[in-house]
């Protein structure tokens, strides 16, 4: 067997007829398993089979040959494998008969991650990570998935059968589906018989794809396929596909042989892409291309690459290279082909001038002396993958060009059609080609081309001109300076002076001389060409670039050429000719430095994208060795440099120009980086402003997909180890795409950065999971700084290198990428060193290539070092001012600025009718727009101030017109001041006063910040979409369209929406009036809206489902949902119709308008916003699921939904005149919500649970740092914070108190009046309070100031003294000091029963009064165990604020106190009574006027409580106190959990775990509650019988042992036991929150998640908020961690500010994350370190808020002392009760 070892190619004996090939690919194991039955034809006598196969186990009981003429079995004697060579050699005890046979073999393998052979690659799918299996067969692996006579000469037709596919995947393989059976959830595929091909052309893929497909002409079915939710994404690929195959056939004169075409994008795929016969495979970059995030370098590159591997359906599958000396028969072909098609479909690219970038390539690698020849002799497989190089490609398509270009376009098409005719289904040789071009065109091409393919190299040709001669002479060019050799039969073209007078001849022989006048017609002089005295003033060799080979000019010929460039006479591939040749002869040390620096100086005005992208390059490698020869120069050589650049990059700017060329829009990004680079600071600050505002919003117009790179070039510049935010920014932007071309194009940037700390940190980067194996070369790209640190690097980690790249072209790039640049001779021998140490075959040839560069660099070194007259000439390059600078334009804004910093708009002008016209453009995420604006102009000015924030106004569209005047105003300025949100427009002259119009013109961005016009993605079969969406509440407006967006600004809006797409849902405030259908897009008209303020104006597009309703008036209700949801839009629509008719009657008006839609968003950052007519919802509050939903979310949707309604009266139709009032739209609204409820749901004691509202209120109003109802809005940036539980629980409370104490139905009246009243405009809190006193007769304007217009609310002591109850009010705060506040309030009281009630008003500081008198009767002296004793007018307990009606605490005297617990504890209380007084205990004991043991014996008294709202205050008491004790006295923890327990073991018996059948809606939700506290407190069996229903609620969703209301309790309960060893619950309930697409359940796994008590599992789940796994809004469920967590937290908020002021910017969002993770803190350490980091890293949305929750750190450090100081406590802990339960 050892004779077949190391040999080049397969013995003959056997020749391959048919693969009858199945495989099973298990694709969780990554691993298959196959079977191959392959028709043989033995052609000689032998005892052996011997083909391809590696990296698979035989079973060589498998293996057997059956002759077709016979029953005989030949079993092999020996079949082994060599794997250096790729064979399997099977050894038979006799000869095998000659003629035909099978030879059967089955397999086993792994699906590697190589990707060659058969490998898996990995994508994601609803966030969980999956396999697919790809094939990548060429050049040498087809061996690796199936033992095959793996040559390009063993043609055969192969059978594909796929077995065990699951049967959700698509598989695809060359040929289409002939049979596909499934058999549950597997199936089997077949596939049509292929034609006869070669085996590395066999594919295969398995995986989940989302696909595109069209046809051609003729019928050939095209597609291609994407990840699910990017199809999209491959429309342009399939476009230029069709094109392509229509193209070919027709250049080729021969159709495509297949019936269809799969083209595929893989994730993980080493090259760019693989030409497969009919299932052609891509890298995700060369067949994707997204209209919004890729640039047009990527557009072009996808055309290009599609073109080429389409080329090669004929140029290497339909005829393929007999052998891989021949490769460049495929690859020089595809690729010159790839560019005829371009042009073909795009011909404004100018693609031939950019063919000169191939020519480039191939004449830079064919320049070196460890070249190699283009037909290249391959000695073994290992040899192939390193001649995927220039040569065979660049090279190639380069000498193919020139001879085209020699013997013509047509006799050239003519002769390959032939050729392709002649050789189809078989194999050709180089010298096949050239016969049939020699047939077709009469020329000797066999001749001309050997020279070019069978020797290595090129020619430069030196001309000079001597005596009106012209003197060729052709010699080797070596990059070196060294002489080769080699002699080339030259076609050579020339012209003279201009393009009209050209020549061309072949030189060859060594040298010729010519007589210029007689072979051009003219002489060469000093000047452009005269044709009067028949002299030119320039000679071009070489014309148009078209020749592989370079050309050396004369001192004077050189010296006219760069004349004819200043000039522009000279075409651009002259130009870039030119300029490239002088870069190679100055490399070759042919040219000196400076000669080439002053060529460059003629490009100061170029324009062609070709010819600067080269000179970039150029540029770009003098300044990497000037680094080495002269250094103290580079800063003279980058000044020179940008001077070159600015002119071009002055006439592209920055931002895209509409209807500007694809080339113009690629070479911006190519300048700006280049700027970077060089270090252009004005370039570089406008590229990190850029990409500050593309982080903040990722659909910013600032930063097109064609300027990211600079941007990310110029943000790495700035980047330091100890300023590390650019780079964490990019990395974050990395993490957060999915496209891979942002990825790609990021980490082309990283490296750039000039720290070595950083770039070793890159460099370790590219090795991590994070960047896939594939893309780690383009991460590389390190400065010259870096060269050391990435030489230590590569070192380091070669081991790990090889292993994971192991052979294939990509290993050969982190050599040629990290050595190639050195320029030291002592550096060449400690590479050879190295690798002699540590060899790698697969990089022999790029090694041998890299250390030749390094050699060549030194050499160029020394020469420039010894340029004596370099310093001099390089410094007057550098100064020589070219006075074209890179400035912007600053307008004085001195008299606008006046307008800056006001709390409102002037008054100047006020807005009658908006007329607005939107075009949403949801796949570019922006909008443009324009509005016509009524304007009264009802004072004299110059000025026009509105607002507009973030809009790009058009201010040429900007003009005042007046209806009975032709006259058209003009803005002289427009200037916008973003900070405040407004827009100024100053005029000429002075407007007239009255009536006109404002007519502006702007653009947006539909930004992903859920304010202004925003959008919401959202998935529709398997597809992410986006919708767009308003919510301009409360300053938001202004970010649509330029408005007066204050409340009282009111007017009536007229909409139009353009452009929407045809199938989409586009919704506004008012019914369509009209709607226009016109192909894929339609114009939507609305009816004008009544009058009402800007921020109720709204707009809703995108795909939707819904369900109707009228109300008995009429009024059409409708509740719209993603598709396929609708059903849970029903309960929400049952509320709507019946609470619109109870407001009508309630209000005495009718709803105002002939509609009322509500929306559900995914996206929304409130509950919900009450837009007139359209109401938009968070889906949590308008959706309800019978099956998945809890009885609160029930009632959350019920009280939603009232509320918002409530706003179509108290807000829309009547609004606050300004956002002082605020609190007349949301208190009001809060409280109306529970009127409705409680009609509708009388069973839900809704009024109970008001109480938690009016808690809320008083525990924030609690604090010194609260603020009145009535608050001063001096700027718009405050309004967003005061939308609190001030403005809507404390509001909601004091209307409950004072409608208790006014009376229902004087309030019902009063109200009615008010609305009728002010109906249509605006109003003030006086307002109010003047229709209530006209309505009731009682002074409420005095009685309601005190709790309007200041801040706080008072506690009401109350003690019993000789039969005399004394009051006293003081100011109540939580940290227990004393404020002034005196309020007029509303006593209520009642004295043993709830037949002795009274009240009265408490107007001063204290009052004393008689019981007997007040009360009519007496208190018992002692406690008692009985109720007021009616015969003896004894009672045992007096209540203050009954019901707890009263916006104000209660504080006991000891002795009140004691009778009060002894009633509860005998259930004398209402349960409001009882939630009471719990609550202002505990509030007292806060504040530190209550002893914590005595706040704990008061508890006890509740062990029987089974109310659902006393229970949920008493629970939630319950954890802070436990967080307290944490604290203050760790040691009894432990003692008053198992009190809290005891405490709720009544309660949570009595419910079960198991719903009852007609149980009550809020024993429902009690359950829940109890059950998460219990499992929270670490009660045991709790714990485990939640963790056994939820295990098997992830068996079956839908069993009943885990209904919604328990289900918070169950995964609180798993995440108890979750640690870092054992994440087994964690991991689960993340499957649980990516499987489920409800809202709902993902936010109850997410308020569980951080319940967990290891510190390492809350980190993990903190930053999984800030993936993009979590809805932005959503985040804030998942900061309640543990009291375990909080520093954990804390850290982790601090580490992540930057993202988290970025991402949640402005708005109650980003305070909840202040406020979640800050306020349970309790020391003043720790009160300091917040208020040192915030005074650090400030945000103005958060001042308020980080107020509060400071205060907050120091009650609970007060708190604690003082429970510390309680000696007594561990023993009334132990005489408290409890039990186990």
């Amino acid at each position: 067997m050892e004779q077949f070892k190391g040999q080049p190619r397969l013995p003959k004996f056997a020749v391959p007829k048919r693969y009858d090939v199945t495989l099973k690919p298990d694709l969780s194991a990554c691993k298959f398993a196959g079977s191959v039955a392959i028709d043989l034809d033995i052609v000689s006598d032998t005892t052996f089979i011997v083909l391809n196969a590696a990296d698979l186990a035989v079973d060589a009981a498998s293996v057997s040959f059956t002759h077709k003429n016979s029953s005989k079995v030949f079993k092999p004697l020996k079949a082994e494998t060599f794997e250096e060579d790729g064979i399997l050699v099977l050894e038979f005890g006799e000869t095998l008969p000659a003629g035909l046979g099978v030879l059967a073999i089955r397999f086993e393998g792994i699906l590697n991650d190589k990707m060659k052979g058969f490998y898996r690659s990995t994508y994601e799918h609803n966030g969980e990570k999956k396999n697919m299996a790809v094939t990548q067969f060429e050049p040498v692996d087809a061996r690796r998935c199936f033992p095959c006579w793996d040559e390009p000469a063993c043609k055969a037709t192969f059978k594909i059968t796929l077995v065990g596919v699951p049967s959700e995947l698509v598989a695809l393989s060359n040929m289409p589906v002939v049979e596909e059976k499934v058999d549950g959830q597997l199936k089997t595929v077949s596939y049509e018989e292929t034609p006869v091909m070669s085996t590395y052309l066999v594919a295969v893929v398995v995986g989940l794809f989302d696909y595109v497909e069209d046809h051609t002409s003729d019928g050939v079915k095209v597609r291609v396929y994407c990840q699910v939710g990017k199809a999209n994404q491959g429309k342009f690929a399939l476009h230029v596909a069709v094109k392509t195959l229509e193209l070919y056939k027709e250049y080729f004169a021969v159709p495509y042989p297949l019936p269809k075409l799969d083209m595929v994008a893989i994730p993980d795929f080493s090259a760019g892409a693989m030409e497969n016969y009919g299932l052609v495979t891509y890298r995700e970059t060369a067949l994707l291309f997204d209209e919004q995030h890729s640039a047009a370098a990527n557009k072009q590159r996808v055309a290009t690459v599609v073109a080429h591997e389409l080329a090669h359906q004929w140029f290497g599958n339909l005829v393929t290279m007999e052998w891989w000396t021949h490769l460049w028969l495929n690859e020089g072909f595809a690729t010159w082909v790839s560019y005829l098609a371009a042009d073909s479909l795009f011909p404004e690219w100018k693609i031939w001038t950019q063919f000169l970038d191939e020519s480039t390539e191939g004449l830079r690698l064919d320049g070196l002396e460890e070249s190699h020849p283009i037909e290249v002799e391959i000695n073994h497989a290992c040899e192939v993958d390193e001649i995927f190089d220039a040569i065979s490609y660049r090279k190639g398509a380069s000498v193919i060009r020139m001879l085209q270009s020699y013997l013509g376009a047509e006799p050239f098409q003519r002769s390959l059609a032939s050729y392709i005719k002649k050789h189809a289904y078989s194999n050709a040789y180089t010298e096949d080609l050239w016969a049939a071009l020699e047939e077709g065109s009469g020329e000797p091409v066999n001749k001309l081309m050997n020279s070019w393919t069978k020797q290595q190299g090129y020619p430069v040709v030196s001309v000079k001109v001597k005596d009106q001669k012209l003197e060729f002479e052709q010699t080797q060019f070596l990059s070196s300076g060294n002489e080769g050799t080699g002699q080339w039969i030259v076609p050579i073209t020339l012209c003279c002076g201009s393009y009209d007078v050209r020549k061309s001849f072949l030189l060859q022989t060594k040298s010729e001389s010519l007589d210029i006048k007689e072979f051009l017609g003219c002489s060469v002089a000093g000047s452009a060409c005269n044709k009067d005295n028949g002299q030119c003033g320039w000679i071009k060799l070489n014309v148009d670039r078209a020749g592989f080979y370079r050309v050396k000019y004369d001192d004077n010929l050189a010296a006219q050429l760069r004349n004819a460039i200043e000039k522009k006479d000279l075409s651009a591939t002259d130009r870039y000719g030119i300029l490239d040749d002088s870069a190679a002869l100055t490399m070759a040390r042919q040219q000196s430095f400076v000669s080439l620096l002053t060529l460059l100086g003629a490009y100061r005005e170029e324009l062609d994208y070709t010819v600067l992208s080269n000179l970039i390059t150029v540029s770009y490698k003098l300044t990497r060795i000037a680094a080495d020869a002269v250094p103290e120069l580079v800063g003279l050589l980058n000044q020179f440099f940008i001077g070159l650049l600015q002119y071009p990059a002055e006439k592209l700017g920055w931002q895209p120009k509409p209807g500007e060329s694809h080339l113009d829009a690629m070479l911006r990004g190519e300048l700006l980086t280049a700027l970077a680079l060089f270090g252009h600071d004005l370039t570089i600050d406008e590229a990190i402003r850029r990409f500050s505002a593309y982080l903040d919003d990722r659909n910013t117009p600032l930063l097109p997909p064609d300027i990211r790179r600079a941007a990310y070039v110029a943000v790495m510049q700035r980047v330091t180890a100890s300023n590390r935010s650019g780079y964490e920014s990019l990395l974050k932007v990395y993490r957060e795409t999915d496209l891979s071309q942002e990825k790609t194009r990021i980490l082309g940037s990283l490296a750039s950065c000039p720290d070595l700390d950083i770039i070793l940190e890159v460099l370790n980067f590219l090795l991590t999971p994070e960047v896939r194996s594939q893309d780690a070369v383009f991460g590389l790209a390190v400065g010259s700084k870096g060269r050391e640190t990435a030489w230590t690097w590569l070192k380091n980690n070669w081991e790990h290198i090889s292993k994971t790249w192991g052979s294939g072209f990509l290993i050969t790039r982190f050599v040629s990428a990290t050595v190639s640049h050195f320029a030291s001779l002592d550096k060449v021998k400690e590479v050879e060193e190295f690798f002699k140490a540590h060899p790698n075959p697969a990089i022999t040839r790029t090694l041998k290539q890299s250390i030749e560069r390094v050699q060549i660099n030194a050499k160029w070194v020394e020469s420039i070092q010894g340029e004596k007259n370099l310093s001099d000439a390089v410094t007057e390059l550098a100064y020589r001012k070219y006075e074209i600078a890179l400035q912007h334009h600053y307008t004085s804004r001195a008299e606008m600025s006046q307008f800056k910093g006001q709390a409102r708009l002037p008054k100047f002008a006020v807005p009658k009718r908006y007329d607005v016209k939107l075009k949403p453009d949801l796949v570019a995420c922006k909008f443009g727009g324009s509005v016509a604006i009524d304007l009264d102009i009802v004072a004299d000015t110059r000025f026009i101030v509105l607002n507009a924030a973030e809009l790009s106004v058009n201010a040429a569209s900007a003009s005042f017109t007046q209806p009975h005047s032709s006259k058209v105003f003009k803005p002289s300025k427009v200037d916008g001041f973003e900070e405040d949100g407004i827009l100024v427009m100053e005029f000429e002259e002075t407007l007239p006063i009255g009536l006109g119009v404002l007519d502006i013109g702007f653009e947006g961005i539909l930004n992903d910040n859920m304010k202004g016009f925003y959008r919401s993605t959202y998935e529709h079969n398997g597809e992410k979409k986006n919708m767009a969406v308003t919510q301009f509440e409360p300053v938001d407006a202004r970010r649509c369209f330029p408005c007066w967006d204050e409340p009282a600004c009111k007017a009536t809006f007229k909409i139009t929406l353009e452009d929407v797409p045809s199938e989409l849902v586009a919704l506004s405030n008012m019914p369509v009036s009209e709607e226009k259908v016109n192909g894929p897009f339609k114009t939507v008209s609305y009816l004008e809206t009544p009058i009402m303020s800007t921020y109720l104006v709204a707009i809703v597009v995108g795909l939707f489902d819904y369900v109707e309703d009228h109300t008995c008036d009429g009024v059409k209700v409708r509740v719209y949902c993603q598709v396929g949801k609708e059903s849970q839009g029903k309960f929400a629509l049952e509320v709507a119709v019946k609470t619109l008719e109870l407001y009508t009657e309630y209000f005495g008006v009718h709803y105002p308008l002939p509609k009322l839609d509500m929306v559900a968003i995914p996206d929304f950052s409130a509950g919900a916003m009450e837009n007139y007519g359209l109401v938009t919802y968070r889906e949590t509050a308008l959706l309800f699921d019978d099956q998945h939903s809890s009885a609160s979310s029930k009632q959350n949707v019920t009280i939603t939904v009232a509320h918002e309604l409530a706003h179509q009266w108290f807000g829309n139709l009547v609004t606050m005149e300004w956002w002082t009032d605020l609190w007349l739209n949301e208190g009001f609204a809060t409280w109306v919500s529970y009127l409705a409820t409680e009609s509708l749901f009388p069973e839900w004691k809704i009024w109970t649970q008001f109480l938690d509202e009016s808690t809320e209120g008083l525990r924030l109003d609690g604090l010194e740092e609260s603020h009145p109802i009535e608050v001063e809005i001096n700027h718009a940036a405050e309004v967003d914070e005061i939308f609190d539980a001030i403005s809507y629980t404390k509001g909601a409370s004091v209307i409950r108190m004072l409608q208790n104490y006014l009376g229902a139905e004087p309030f019902q009246r009063s109200l009615a009046a008010y609305i009728k009243k002010h109906a249509y405009s605006n109003a003030k809190t006086e307002d109010l309070w003047a229709a209530l006193e006209e309505g009731s007769g009682e002074p409420v304007n005095k009685l309601m100031n005190s709790w309007t217009q200041q801040k706080g609310y008072p506690v009401v002591s109350v003690e019993v003294k000789d039969q005399k109850l004394k009051f006293e009010q003081t100011q109540f705060l939580s940290s227990g000091s004393q404020g002034n506040g005196e309020w007029i309030v509303p006593i209520t009281s009642c004295c043993g029963s709830y037949d002795v009630c009274k009240s009265f008003l408490l107007k001063t500081k204290s009052e004393v009064l008689d019981i007997k008198e007040f009360l009519g009767c007496s208190i018992a002296e002692t406690e008692s165990g009985s109720s007021c004793n009616k015969n003896n007018t004894v009672c045992s307990w007096i209540k203050i604020n009954v019901d707890q009606a009263g916006f104000y605490r209660v504080k006991y005297d000891e002795k009140l106190a004691a009778t009060l617990r002894n009633a509860i504890q005998n259930k004398y209380l209402s349960a409001t009574d009882k939630f009471g007084i719990l609550d202002d205990s505990y509030a007292l004991s806060m504040a530190c006027q209550l002893s914590f043991a005595s706040l704990l014996t008061l508890l006890a008294a509740y062990k029987e409580e089974l109310d659902y709202t006393v229970l949920s205050n008493l629970i939630s008491i319950s954890r802070k106190l436990a967080r307290i004790a944490a604290d203050a006295v760790p040691k009894l923890l432990d003692l008053i959990n198992q009190f809290f327990i005891g405490l709720l073991q009544y309660s949570a018996e009595k419910l079960g775990w198991q719903p009852k059948p007609g149980e009550s809606h809020l024993d429902a939700m009690l359950r829940g509650e109890i059950l998460t506290t219990l499992a929270l407190f670490g009660h045991e069996p709790t714990i485990n019988e939640a963790s056994r229903r939820f295990h098997a609620y992830l068996d079956d969703r839908n069993m009943p042992l885990l209904p919604p209301d328990i289900r918070k309790a169950a995964y609180v309960a798993v995440m108890q036991r979750v640690t870092q060893s054992n994440r087994a619950g964690y991991d689960s309930l993340l499957r649980v929150y990516r499987e489920s697409d409800q809202s709902e359940e993902r936010n109850r796994v997410l308020g569980s998640l951080a319940s967990c008590p290891d510190p390492d599992i809350i980190l993990e789940v903190l930053n999984f908020l800030l993936t993009s796994e979590v809805r932005n809004q959503d985040a804030i469920f998942g900061l309640a961690v543990s009291s375990n967590g909080r520093e954990t937290a804390w850290t982790w908020l601090k580490d992540n500010w930057v993202q988290i002021s970025k991402t949640w910017g402005s708005g109650f969002l980003i305070t909840q994350f202040v406020s979640a993770i800050v306020s349970p803190l309790a020391s003043f350490e720790k009160v300091k370190e917040v208020e040192e980091f915030f005074k650090a890293h400030p945000n103005p949305a958060v001042t308020r808020t980080l107020k509060q929750s400071i205060e907050r750190v120091q009650i609970n450090t007060k708190w604690v002392q003082s429970v510390q100081g309680e000696k007594d406590l561990p023993k009334v802990l132990k005489e408290l009760p409890s039990s186990k339960y």
